[in-house]
């Protein structure tokens, strides 16, 4: 999440940039994940984690991101 979002806010820095269809298949691949598909495979997924840490790391790009005052 964080790598996500601070390439959209400084798209001149080529680290933090990744392939938009990667971004969708890992996506994709959560919101798979999430329906419990893989646990008939035994693979039981945290999903509450993964989500919280993509909502986390967008957030704190964000908030790393803001002016500092001083």
């Amino acid at each position: 999440g964080f790598v996500v979002v601070q390439g959209r806010l400084d798209p001149t820095q080529p680290a933090w940039q990744l392939k938009p269809a990667f971004i969708v298949v890992v996506v994709l691949l959560l919101v798979a994940m999430s329906t419990g598909i893989t646990e008939s495979f035994g693979l039981h997924i945290a999903n509450g984690a993964h989500w919280g840490g993509l909502a986390t790391g967008m957030l704190l790009a964000v908030i790393a991101r803001r002016p500092r005052r001083g």
